[in-house]
């Protein structure tokens, strides 16, 4: 029978964080001693850190302290494609939407209340335990990240995102048809493979907007990474515990395939 009680995990927390906090001043110090509380989310924030070079002191501190931090929203530019454009011309039912530069999984993460979605995964902390920058000596991380940047983002068939037969074929296969149906795009749209960041932005927009889930079931999108060069991240399929990013395949796998959209960079034409 366990004797482990609330106030053992208690210092067993705070004995965790003590070496972080050395150097504080005491009045904080006795803060804390007085209430763990804001010390438990101050712990959390440390251990959830991938690289602790990359603490935000100031906000670890604030933690400390008991104040509460809000995290900064995604804004999403307000706008409607003309209706004149072609590629609305081609698909009057598609789903239109700019993207913001500058959004990456973990601001993702931290905004999925204000999409009303959440993250899952087999290991709902692997955003924050692999994910970083590409760096050719290896650091070892497993996502890479790969911020926005500002695009226009068209999804031809909101009732479908998968490119029809694109599911159990090899990399290369899938991308030769993402190219294949960007050709047949107006111009200066194409059909690039995304990144988590734009894959996961657009799917969580969609799902603010409509409360409809896109990608339900075991249907998912082959999303971009550098980091194991071979290896594809899979991502999309909205479930009961949420929004799944996750997994590295090979070759060809029976529930992934292309993502069915249109990319246009650089001349954002929408009308308020």
């Amino acid at each position: 029978m366990s004797t482990r009680t609330s106030q053992t995990v208690d210092l067993r927390a705070f004995d965790l964080v003590l070496p972080s906090v050395a150097g504080l001043p005491e009045d904080v110090l006795k803060h804390h001693l007085r209430n763990l509380q804001p010390v438990h989310r101050a712990v959390r924030k440390v251990l959830e850190s991938r690289d602790l070079s990359r603490l935000n002191w100031s906000q670890f501190e604030m933690l400390l302290r008991g104040i509460s931090i809000t995290f900064p929203s995604i804004v999403i530019p307000e706008g409607q494609l003309a209706e004149d454009e072609l590629i609305r011309q081609m698909f009057p039912n598609g789903c239109y939407m700019v993207c913001p530069a500058g959004v990456d999984l973990v601001l993702l993460h931290q905004a999925v209340g204000q999409f009303d979605a959440k993250f899952y995964s087999q290991d709902d902390s692997w955003f924050l335990k692999s994910y970083g920058e590409w760096l050719e000596d290896g650091t070892g991380a497993k996502v890479e990240r790969i911020p926005t940047d500002t695009i226009e983002i068209f999804i031809p068939d909101p009732d479908d995102w998968m490119l029809p037969g694109s599911k159990n074929t090899t990399r290369t296969r899938t991308i030769e048809m993402m190219e294949e149906f960007g050709a047949t795009l107006p111009e200066d749209w194409t059909c690039p493979v995304p990144s988590a960041e734009e894959g996961t932005l657009v799917a969580f927009e969609y799902h603010r907007q409509t409360g409809k889930y896109p990608l339900p079931g075991y249907n998912y999108v082959r999303f971009r990474n550098r980091c194991g060069r071979g290896l594809w991240l899979r991502g999309g399929g909205f479930g009961s515990g949420g929004w799944f990013v996750d997994g590295w395949d090979e070759g060809s796998y029976g529930h992934i395939g292309g993502l069915r959209w249109a990319v246009r960079r650089g001349k954002i034409n929408a009308t308020a």
